[in-house]
C-alpha cells in the first residue's frame, strides 16, 4: 500500500491511500507557545492516537488509551545513532532507520532484516512540467495491520530529523 502525505509538514497533513485518493488519516497540530500536541484520527475521525511534544521534558505518545514516554515507546536503536527502535502491538520488533545523506527513512522487521516499509520526502521536479512528488510511505503488506503505528512513529522520527536539519543548518549559517 503507498500512502501520501498531501502537506509537506508531518504534524499537520492528510494522509491518502495513493491508489484511491481516499483519506486514510487526519493529523492535526494547533498552533501552541510552549508543548504542542498532534493528534491523529482514522478516516472517520476516530481518535487514533496524541504524540505530546514538550519544550521540556519528555515527548509523550498515547495509543489506544496507553499513555507512554516517546524514549520508551520508540528508542533510540543505539548512543550514537538515530535509528529508533519500534515494538508493534503484536510484539513483533522494528527499526526505523534513516538513509544517510538523504531524507528517506527504511522500516526493518528485526527479526528478518527485511524492509516493510520505505519512505520518500516531497520533491518538486520542474517548474514547467508540473511533476512534483508528494511525501508518502511504500507499506509492504504485511505490515498494513499495523498502519497506525507506523504513520505514528513516521511522523515523530521526520519531525526530529527535520529539528537536527534545521540546528545543523542554523549552527552552520
Amino acid at each position: 500500500m503507498d500512502v501520501l502525505f498531501l502537506s509537506n509538514h508531518p504534524l499537520e497533513s492528510t494522509v491518502v491511500d495513493a491508489a484511491t485518493g481516499e483519506v486514510v488519516y487526519t493529523i492535526n497540530t494547533p498552533f501552541n507557545l510552549g508543548s504542542r500536541t498532534t493528534t491523529v484520527r482514522d478516516a472517520h475521525g476516530k481518535h487514533i492516537a496524541e504524540l505530546n511534544l514538550r519544550s521540556f521534558g519528555h515527548d509523550r505518545v498515547q495509543l489506544y488509551g496507553e499513555t507512554r514516554n516517546v524514549s520508551e515507546w520508540l528508542p533510540r536503536d543505539g548512543i550514537f545513532t538515530s535509528s529508533r527502535r519500534l515494538v508493534a502491538p503484536d510484539g513483533r520488533c522494528y527499526v526505523w532507520k534513516k538513509r544517510m545523506r538523504k531524507s528517506h527513512f527504511t522500516l526493518l522487521d528485526c527479526q528478518t532484516n527485511q524492509v516493510v516499509v520505505e519512505t520518500h520526502g516531497a520533491s518538486f521536479r520542474g517548474m514547467f512540467s508540473g511533476n512534483s512528488r508528494k511525501m508518502g510511505l511504500h507499506v509492504s503488506p504485511e505490515v498494513t495491520p499495523i498502519m497506525d503505528v507506523i504513520v505514528l512513529s513516521f511522523i515523530y522520527c521526520e519531525k526530529k530529523r527535520r529539528d537536527t536539519d534545521k540546528a545543523a543548518a542554523a549552527s552552520t549559517a
